[in-house]
């Protein structure tokens, strides 16, 4: 089984993600390739767009990809991209944040896991509604296997995808769809404050992590409530 992982960046983190990519390029698991997913509208020039340092990253790795796209799948584009490239492989994607620095074993841990009970996926991302705003928790742990993510690729259109945002709430509905099962986010598993812990597993480059929520935005309870609406539409 293959494993691949999807990254996205836009120009206000763009300067900084050669940091992510390369902690990412250093895991201690074989990683097939690493694909950094961009829509062309953000860097119209290309790869001369792109920081030196990141482009260079591709002649020294030859597991490391970059790809523009047209249209702006947003969050999506950590994901649909890749699982459009592999359909019909046997493959793991892990799909990770570009403003995060990844422990070495992170990838590895994710992949016992997994392997630990025969599970689809990984999902530890959290939310709450507070003050009627959805507002994401940083630190998600994220990672599907194909068999999985097969059966999302027909729902996961560009047009789809262009419209809804919270992504997590869609897997969410994607996971009781297809009844997958999920890796526990006890000590049988992966547990979340020892993987995720802000201390011990990652280093958020934006420094203090309590910041992360308002960094990654928050949605209003109308806009999730519209989002949702269509994620039902699509039959989900």
């Amino acid at each position: 089984m293959k494993v691949y992982v999807g990254v996205t960046s836009w120009p206000k983190r763009i300067a900084t993600a050669r940091e992510t990519i390369e902690s990412i390029l250093s895991q201690s698991a074989h990683i097939d390739a690493v694909e950094l997913n961009l829509f062309e509208g953000d860097f119209p020039k290309g790869r001369a767009d792109l920081p030196t340092s990141l482009t260079r990253l591709e002649a020294i790795y030859n597991n490391f990809h970059i790809y523009f796209h047209k249209r702006d799948l947003k969050v999506w584009l950590k994901s649909v991209p890749s699982i459009r490239r592999h359909s019909g492989e046997d493959y793991t994607l892990f799909t990770l944040d570009d403003d995060c620095i990844y422990d070495r074993e992170y990838v590895l841990e994710g992949l016992l896991s997994l392997d630990s009970g025969n599970y689809d996926v990984i999902n530890n991302q959290s939310g709450v509604c507070k003050d009627g705003v959805w507002q994401g928790i940083a630190g998600e742990y994220m990672a599907y296997r194909s068999a999985f993510l097969e059966k999302c690729r027909p729902y996961l259109t560009d047009d789809f995808c262009e419209k809804v945002m919270v992504d997590d709430c869609c897997w969410f509905w994607l996971f009781r769809k297809f009844n997958v099962r999920q890796a526990p986010r006890t000590r049988d598993g992966l547990a979340r404050d020892r993987l995720l812990g802000y201390s011990y597993r990652r280093c958020f480059k934006d420094g203090d992590p309590a910041t992360m929520t308002k960094n990654n935005g928050d949605y209003p309870m109308e806009r999730l409530v519209k989002e949702m609406e269509i994620i039902h539409q699509a039959g989900i």
